[in-house]
């Protein structure tokens, strides 16, 4: 199909030469391409053959996209040494399937995902910002703050990695699985900054940083018909699973949820000499200080029948300092030709992330797990 778009504008001075707002919105679709030929329904899957063209719906160009988006901005200029701006951006973007084809794998034809279920996914997101730029004389102060926050809710059809791995399901003719995800996440930052202003050889940078992050997600997997099925029966027999009649959740396969908070905090500096007009040498520092603390619940209802809590795991908590040393030199007319030699040297990091394990305690059917020092990424 063809896509379409659109947006409009609107600068509007509100004090001349002081104070003005501008804003846009917008919109734009995205046509798909991708054909999903063979879809169940959640109501039928498990209970039809997948094979029979009766049972299955068709999806034609099912990965289209719809994306609307806003902007707006306020723009102070109190004085000629101090301007303050303030910005919002809003974005929404729902998808209905995947940009991906099987016929390498299955020969099913180009443009065509051999795929049980549809695989909608819908964003959002919101940035807020406030950035201050403040001219001292002596030196120009900078404040930067940032808020945003994402939602994430998609759908994945999950039969074929639960084929993969062998708990049995294949053994089930007629079986489906799918996956509802659902992520949700906040950030707030900070920057404080100072830059010399001088005209002489020296020349420094003093800050300092802050940031705050939270994640939730949840991850549910349901196979359809599955809990009803004489193979569900042998495995409860074989894995010691939990009977039909007892089941609570029915189709639910397995749930994790996971809760991390991430702080960090650092202060920073830079002081630079200019040896000669034309070499300079800077020599910089940070410390930083980082906290995670991450908790997993991971469930498979049909061998355990109760949600396990929120283990109690150590956060992780670590702190620093790194250097960094640069020296640049102008030349002229050296073999011919102008330019800069430049050497820098400086160390970085990178914060540690969780694992998405909870730990491993013994507890019945318990195989999602990590020992205390697997549980995140240091």
């Amino acid at each position: 199909d063809l896509g379409n778009s659109g947006d409009a504008v609107l600068n509007l001075p509100l004090i001349p030469g002081q104070l003005a707002v501008r804003g846009n919105v917008g919109y734009e679709k995205v046509p798909g391409y991708i054909d999903y030929n063979w879809v169940l329904t959640p109501d039928v899957a498990g209970s039809v053959d997948p094979e029979d063209p009766d049972a299955v719906t068709q999806f034609r160009d099912a990965n289209d996209a719809d994306s609307v988006f806003a902007r707006a901005g306020l723009l102070w200029q109190p004085s000629d040494d101090l301007d303050i701006n303030l910005t919002y951006f809003y974005q929404k973007v729902e998808s209905g399937g995947r940009s991906a084809d099987t016929n390498v794998a299955l020969g099913l034809g180009e443009y065509v995902y051999g795929r049980r279920f549809l695989e909608p996914k819908e964003r959002e997101n919101h940035i807020t910002s406030l950035e201050i730029n403040w001219d001292l004389g002596f030196a120009n102060f900078t404040s930067a703050t940032g808020y945003t926050e994402y939602d994430d809710m998609e759908q994945r059809d999950q039969t074929d990695l639960l084929l993969d791995i062998g708990y049995g399901y294949e053994t089930f003719p007629f079986f489906a699985a799918f996956t509802m995800d659902a992520v949700q996440e906040k950030s707030f930052t900070q920057e404080f900054r100072l830059v010399s202003n001088s005209d002489g050889p020296w020349n420094w940078i003093a800050g300092a940083f802050y940031r705050d992050f939270d994640n939730e997600n949840i991850s549910e997997e349901f196979t359809p018909g599955y809990p009803e099925s004489p193979e569900y029966v042998l495995n409860v027999v074989d894995f010691g699973g939990i009977p039909v009649d007892q089941l609570t959740d029915g189709d639910l396969e397995y749930r994790s949820i996971t809760d991390q908070t991430i702080e960090e905090i650092a202060v920073y500096g830079e002081i630079g000499y200019n040896l000669t007009q034309d070499w300079q040498i800077t020599l910089g520092a940070r410390w930083f200080e980082y906290e995670d603390d991450t908790q997993n619940s991971t469930r498979f209802p049909f061998f355990d029948a109760t949600q396990p809590p929120f283990p109690q795991t150590a956060p992780i908590d670590e702190d620093d300092v790194i250097f960094k040393v640069n020296t640049s030199y102008d030349y002229e007319n050296f073999a011919g030709s102008d330019g800069t030699f430049y050497l820098t040297v400086s160390e970085g990091y990178r914060n540690g992330r969780s694992n998405g394990l909870e730990l491993c305690d013994g507890s019945p059917g318990q195989n999602v797990c990590g020992q205390p020092d697997e549980l995140q990424v240091n």
